[in-house]
C-alpha cells in the first residue's frame, strides 16, 4: 500500500537522555536525507553523519541509518537518525524535517499499522509489539516474543487452513454431486468438525492462559464487612490503598493494584463488604462487588476466624451458592491472633483451600502469598506452545466454539451442505478478524492507538 504522506515521530521517551532517535517513514524519506545528512547513506549501515537543518546549519551529529523500501519494518523507505538526547536538539531536527511538504507528526502506532498494511506482520504480531513494549513480567516478555514469531498466527492460520480444506470437498461435493468419488459421508463431516471443534478448545485453554500472563491473574478479596478485607489488600500491596476503620461499609468503591510475586504478576481488587445493603450508595458498592467476583480469576474470601463454627459455614455456604463454579476460591481465616491460646483454629468442612492468617500482624501472609503463586504456577510453568493473548482474541474464539457446536447438531439433524459450507466460511472470517485479513477501520484505530507514538 502506498501513503502519500510521509510521517515521523522521536522513537525515544520524551525527555532527556544520552541518545535521541527520530523515525521518518514514506516516500519523501529521501528528501529527507538529502536535507538533514546531504546523501543518502548505503543501505543498513551505521553511518555517522552531521544532521543540518533547511539553513545548512549544523544541528547535531550522529549515526543515520538508511532502510530503503520494502526490506524495511514499514515496507517503506525508512531512515532513522540516533543522536544526543537534548529535546531541543531533536525538536529543531523535527522542525527542520517537517519544513518539507509532505511530511507530518505520525499518529500513536502509525508506524507498526503501516507496517500491518504493508503486509510486513499480521495483527497479531502488531499487537504484541505493544505488548512486549508494556511487559511486566519475564513470561509476558518471553510469550511477546513468541506471538511476534508468529506461533499465535501460525496457530490460526492452520485452522484456517483445516476451514478451507472442508469447505472444499463440501462445495466439490455440492457442485458435482454426480460424481461418486466426491460425496462425503455424514460421519466423515461429523469427526472433521469434531476434530476443528478440539482444536478451538485447546487454543481457547492457551489463550485464556495468556491472557492471564498479559494481564495478570485477577484476584478479588471479598467477605462480609469488618472482615479485614483492606487490610488484607494494604499488606498484600506493601502500602496504604484502601481505607481500614472499624467501620462497617467503610469500603464503598472497588480498589485495584497490580503486585509481581516472584516475577508472576496478579491484579488484586479489594471490594465492598458482602451483605443486604442498608442505603443506594452501599447498594451500588455491593453490585459492583460482585461485578468484580463474576469477572475474577480466583477469589479470596476472607472470613472472621473469631466467628463461631456456625456462624461461618453460614457465611460461607451461602456466598459459594451463588459463586459460578468455574471460579477458584481460597478461604482466608483472618484475625488469628485475636484468637485466645485454648481455641482451636477451627476451619470449614470445605473442598477449597484454607489458610489462617493475620492482616494486622503478618501472621500467614508469606504463606498466601506462596499459595497465590501456587494458583497458576502449573498453567505458567508449561510455556510451551503458548502466546500472549488478548480479550478480543477470546471473545471471537468463543464465539466460533459456540458456532461449530451448533453445526455439529444441525448437521446430525440435517446434514445441510449449504448451510454447513456458509457457516464455515463464517467461522474462517472470524478467524481473519484475529490476524487481520478481515478487518475493519474501527478495529485498527483502537488498537493502534494505544501504541507508543514512534512505534
Amino acid at each position: 500500500m502506498t501513503f502519500h504522506d510521509t510521517i515521523i515521530a522521536q522513537a525515544t521517551p520524551v525527555g532527556k537522555g544520552g541518545i535521541g532517535i527520530l523515525r521518518i517513514s514514506g516516500i519523501h524519506s529521501e528528501q529527507v536525507a538529502q536535507l538533514i545528512l546531504g546523501k543518502i547513506p548505503n543501505p543498513r549501515y551505521a553511518t555517522f553523519s552531521s544532521f543540518k537543518n533547511e539553513n545548512n546549519i549544523i544541528i547535531d551529529e550522529g549515526i543515520a541509518i538508511w532502510f530503503p523500501g520494502p526490506n524495511s519494518f514499514t515496507g517503506e523507505n525508512t531512515l532513522e537518525l540516533q543522536g544526543h538526547g537534548s529535546p531541543l536538539v531533536l525538536d529543531l531536527l523535527c522542525k527542520a524535517i517537517l519544513s518539507i511538504k509532505g511530511i507530518r507528526i505520525a499518529n500513536p502506532g502509525e508506524f507498526s499499522e503501516r507496517a500491518f498494511l504493508n503486509g510486513k506482520l499480521d495483527l497479531i504480531q502488531a499487537e504484541a509489539i505493544a505488548d512486549l513494549i508494556n511487559s511486566n513480567s519475564k513470561k509476558s516478555i518471553q510469550l511477546s516474543l513468541e506471538s511476534m514469531k508468529g506461533v499465535f498466527s501460525n496457530r490460526i492460520h492452520n485452522l484456517v487452513t483445516k476451514i478451507k480444506n472442508i469447505r472444499l470437498k463440501i462445495e466439490s461435493s455440492i457442485n458435482f454431486i454426480e460424481l461418486e468419488t466426491i460425496q462425503l459421508s455424514k460421519d466423515y463431516i461429523y469427526k472433521k468438525l469434531t476434530s476443528l471443534y478440539k482444536d478451538i478448545v485447546i487454543i481457547q485453554k492457551q489463550a485464556k492462559t495468556g491472557i492471564i500472563i498479559r494481564e495478570g491473574c485477577k484476584v478479588v478479596i471479598t467477605g462480609q464487612p469488618n472482615v479485614g478485607k483492606s487490610s488484607l489488600f494494604n499488606l498484600l500491596c506493601s502500602q496504604n490503598k484502601a481505607i481500614v476503620t472499624n467501620i462497617q461499609g467503610t469500603t464503598r468503591d472497588v480498589l485495584h493494584e497490580y503486585i509481581n510475586i516472584n516475577d508472576v504478576m496478579f491484579h488484586l481488587v479489594d471490594t465492598a463488604g458482602i451483605r443486604i445493603p442498608k442505603n443506594e450508595i452501599e447498594k451500588i458498592g455491593i453490585d459492583l462487588a460482585w461485578n468484580e467476583i463474576y469477572s475474577a480469576n480466583h477469589i479470596l474470601f476472607v472470613i472472621d476466624s473469631n466467628q463461631n463454627s456456625h456462624e461461618k459455614l453460614k457465611v460461607y455456604s451461602n456466598f459459594i451458592k451463588i459463586l459460578p463454579k468455574n471460579i477458584k476460591i481460597s478461604l482466608i481465616m483472618n484475625k488469628v491472633d485475636l484468637l485466645n491460646k485454648r481455641q482451636k483454629l477451627l476451619g470449614i468442612d470445605s473442598k477449597y483451600p484454607i489458610l489462617y492468617i493475620s492482616s494486622l500482624t503478618g501472621q500467614g501472609i508469606e504463606d498466601l502469598r506462596k499459595h497465590l503463586i501456587q494458583i497458576i504456577k502449573s498453567d505458567q510453568d508449561n510455556t510451551e506452545g503458548l502466546f500472549l493473548a488478548r480479550r478480543r482474541h477470546l471473545i471471537i474464539l468463543n464465539e466460533i466454539n459456540k458456532l461449530l457446536l451448533i453445526n455439529k447438531k444441525n448437521w446430525l439433524l440435517s446434514s445441510n451442505f449449504e448451510l454447513l459450507a456458509e457457516d464455515l466460511f463464517i467461522i474462517q472470517k472470524k478467524l481473519g478478524e484475529i490476524t487481520g485479513v478481515f478487518n475493519n477501520e474501527k478495529l485498527l484505530d483502537e488498537i493502534f492507538s494505544n501504541f507508543c507514538i514512534g512505534k
